[in-house]
């Protein structure tokens, strides 16, 4: 077997993911096979499920702190091994041998699956890697490039709380009027109030559009004590933007079409100039579009797009302005 995590030959990330649910159908496979190379495995991967289902009630019920249990436990271990002679060693009891088993999964899973431990899930994407999350709730996250964040897997049905951390995310929450939704930032927060919203962290603002219905967003007051406004209702169609460094909150109605494009695909122009296609285009496929000619920028666009690949888009764009287009790299380049 390659690319997955083993010790002894026992692939422990895929028993932690297949336990999680989290386990992807090449893993699934790579596992399948691995069970059945002999029966030797069938019985290991059956004790580990049953020690995990005994751990897991031990982390929960004890508060345990893995890392420390395994760095206090390895050295008497240790020490246990180098005081008894060869023979003594090999009629380890059961008691010990369980323990010794226990201490691994523990480490292993604490360093592969901290999760498993704490109930925090972390998700993080890439550069050009876009991911949809599915929260406990039914609601549903489409994660951006370069964005992260974490929720209570445990407590999520009953504080239902998101932590972006960084990057931009579009949410589609399910509305619970005894369970609010909340979003969690360093410096604010968006309290959902039945909606969809797009939310994007950048390095002087954060700026939330609503999609559809309302949500507020509020001013973290442990962070930030000079606010003016504490809070903004926000509706569809308004745009609410936190200034980062002059700490204060600011609404608009939105007037950028493609907010979302990077996330559905889909991109409107109309009479739009070339420059500001170009920097939408760039926005939702991560792409650069370069006009080489400089009256090219003022050239207005009217057109729609669905599904539509960044190429395709380019080129259709190139046939009805009457522009040619080359590619370098991951760079477009329109010209006459």
């Amino acid at each position: 077997m390659t690319n997955i995590n083993h010790l002894h030959n026992i692939p422990y990330s895929l028993i932690a993911d297949q336990a999680e649910g989290n386990i992807s159908a090449e893993g699934l496979e790579q596992l399948e096979l691995w069970k059945n190379t002999s029966p030797e495995h069938l019985k290991k991967y059956n004790e580990l499920l049953l020690l995990e289902d005994q751990l897991r009630l031990l982390a929960l019920s004890k508060h345990i702190d893995p890392q420390k249990a395994w760095e206090n436990f390895a050295p008497s271990l240790e020490n246990t091994t180098q005081q008894s002679p060869k023979s003594s060693v090999r009629k380890l009891t059961t008691y010990y041998k369980w323990a010794a088993a226990a201490a691994i999964v523990l480490s292993i899973l604490y360093f592969y699956k901290p999760e498993f431990f704490t109930g925090i899930k972390t998700i993080r994407t890439a550069k050009n890697e876009y991911q949809k999350v599915i929260l406990p709730d039914g609601s549903e996250i489409n994660m951006n490039e370069n964005t992260t964040l974490s929720y209570n897997s445990w407590l999520f049905l009953k504080n239902r709380k998101v932590n972006l951390q960084k990057g931009e995310a579009f949410f589609e929450v399910k509305h619970q009027q005894a369970h609010p939704f909340l979003v969690k930032m360093d410096e604010v927060n968006v309290r959902d109030i039945g909606t969809s919203f797009n939310l994007k962290i950048e390095q002087e603002q954060i700026v939330v559009i609503v999609n559809s219905g309302k949500v507020a967003l509020e001013a973290n007051s442990s962070k930030v004590d000079s606010v003016t406004s504490k809070s903004l209702l926000l509706s569809e169609k308004d745009k609410g933007i936190f200034n980062r460094k002059t700490k204060t909150l600011s609404s608009q109605k939105n007037t950028w079409l493609n907010y979302k494009s990077w996330c559905d695909h889909k991109l409107q122009f109309i009479q739009t100039p070339l420059e500001e296609v170009a920097r939408d285009l760039e926005d939702a496929f991560g792409k650069a579009v370069i006009l080489q000619d400089a009256d090219l920028k003022n050239r207005k666009l009217s057109a729609y797009f669905d599904q539509q690949s960044e190429e395709e888009i380019i080129r259709i764009i190139a046939a009805s302005l009457q522009l040619q287009v080359t590619k370098k790299d991951d760079t477009f380049v329109l010209y006459k």
